[in-house]
């Protein structure tokens, strides 16, 4: 739930900074950065991510959580214990699921895909992907689903500008609360079910969580599940081997109950949609909404920030046992933009942001270490993050329980605990950031690394700079 409509505002600030040098990074040139683990000191990193942690959660007034997974079995937690919901995340579960089809040539990534969710639609009553959406509908490919270039409508309808914000599915959501928003609710919606795409697959871009719906009854089909509901999306994890399986305990996927009965710790919506007051304390309790997780396959990932960050790594780590084969990996992730330039590719790949453009790491672009990619979480109630850093083969999430207009929270946090992982793992001292919001897609993490080359000169430009000095004389002196 409720990112899309936020997109079109947000990209005009988000693609202008990093994109001059980002593909002269190297996509893991610090595989082995936790080598040196035995001289780390893991006390003090605790102890740094606990105080990140505490002091994030006392600024935005709400509940805090972060974990680190890395090479070697490394794991730590910090912050309010307890399982949080991911909103968004799920999708980066549903995506891997997928390219596990691909991988075993149960699907291609290329070819239409409406032969594995027409039988689905069929047993709904929903008739088929083209008279849902027309037919056109029947060109669509499992690769525009994950890549949000299906032109398929989102059953999400936050529009929170112009002001004042407005998303009349959440009204619909928190008036009918013993309502689950299966796909069938979802699929019949009146500004989804149209007859006719948004745009021709693969013609544009645009975030809509309907696509993991319809990509859920694909994973349902092609794996045998008598109805979408039987479909296990806990199997994900069934190529890890039992050892691993074990770490992943509390992980788990909302059959359509409350958060309360799902037992996640309690969410607040504290935005201004439909005229709601955002600065009340503690905001609009979410523990008794279903429609929480009415995305299905698109929302309804709960867990501890630990068992993310380990679900994280395993889908795109260097080292040890992986959900996915490494040309599947591959195919995920958001492709590199030309120097000077921003593409929708570059933006998301296959169920995937390219968190390096949304200023989470504070790292100066031409550095093996500004590279990240993962998926933001954003729901009623409840804004998360999860991210992979390949510089340091490393994962990190960060979880809080209120929603916010521009979910400043959790990228908030991830500048600071990026940021202090990255110090420890290198052996220097931890650089001085500040964070600050762009839009509803990116921010400013900046670490010092505000220079750009403007006219043969280096200058220091907080909007637009993306280097440090160094990389910027670099830069200017070519």
């Amino acid at each position: 739930n409720g990112q899309h409509a936020r997109l079109s505002h947000a990209l005009g600030l988000l693609m202008l900074p990093l994109f001059l040098a980002l593909g002269a990074s190297s996509l893991n040139p610090a595989a082995t950065a936790w080598g040196g683990l035995a001289k780390l000191d893991l006390a003090a990193l605790q102890a740094r991510l606990q105080a990140i942690a505490e002091a994030k959660s006392s600024q935005y007034e709400c509940r805090i959580s972060i974990a680190v997974e890395a090479a070697l079995g490394l794991s730590l937690a910090a912050g309010s214990p307890g399982a949080f919901v991911w909103g968004s995340v799920t999708k980066l579960a549903t995506g891997a699921a997928l390219m596990q089809l691909v991988a075993a040539g149960k699907v291609t990534l290329d070819e239409p895909i409406f032969p594995h969710i027409d039988p689905g639609l069929a047993d709904l009553g929903l008739g088929s992907m083209a008279s849902l959406f027309g037919a056109e509908a029947r060109l669509i490919s499992l690769r525009h689903l994950l890549s949000m270039r299906s032109g398929i409508p989102d059953y999400d309808t936050a529009k929170p500008y112009p002001p004042p914000p407005t998303d009349p599915f959440r009204a619909d959501v928190y008036a009918h609360l013993d309502a689950p928003f299966t796909p069938v609710t979802l699929l019949n919606l009146s500004w989804v079910r149209l007859g006719k795409l948004d745009f021709p697959p693969g013609m544009n871009f645009s975030y809509s969580s309907t696509n993991f719906v319809l990509a859920g009854l694909a994973l349902a089909s092609l794996t045998g599940a008598p109805s979408w509901d039987a479909y296990d999306q806990a199997d994900l994890l069934s190529l890890l081997p039992p050892g691993r399986r074990a770490q992943y305990a509390g992980l788990r996927f909302s059959d359509g109950r409350s958060p309360a009965a799902e037992g996640a710790v309690v969410g607040y919506d504290r935005t201004n949609y439909n005229g709601a007051n955002a600065s009340a304390r503690p905001g609009f309790d979410v523990s008794s909404v279903p429609g929480v997780f009415g995305g299905w396959t698109a929302s309804n990932l709960i867990g501890s920030p630990a068992v993310v960050a380990r679900l994280a790594y395993d889908i795109f780590g260097a080292k040890g046992p992986r959900v996915l084969p490494a040309a599947q990996v591959a195919e995920m992730l958001p492709q590199e933009p030309p120097a000077g330039r921003g593409r929708f590719d570059s933006f998301y790949g296959l169920a995937t942001f390219n968190l390096s453009i949304m200023g989470m790491t504070g790292q100066s672009a031409l550095s093996p270490f500004s590279r990240a990619y993962g998926h933001l979480g954003a729901t009623y109630g409840y804004d998360s993050v999860v991210g992979y850093f390949p510089g340091i083969d490393t994962a990190i999430a960060i979880a809080s329980n209120i929603e916010t207009d521009s979910q400043d929270q959790p990228s908030d946090t991830m500048c600071f605990a990026y940021n202090a992982v990255l110090a420890a793992v290198r052996g220097v001292p931890e650089p001085q950031c500040t964070f600050g919001k762009r839009s509803f897609y990116g921010g400013s993490c900046q670490c010092g690394n505000d220079f750009t080359c403007n006219q043969g000169m280096c200058i220091r430009d907080p909007l637009r700079g993306s280097l440090s000095k160094e990389d910027c004389a670099s830069v200017c002196s070519k």
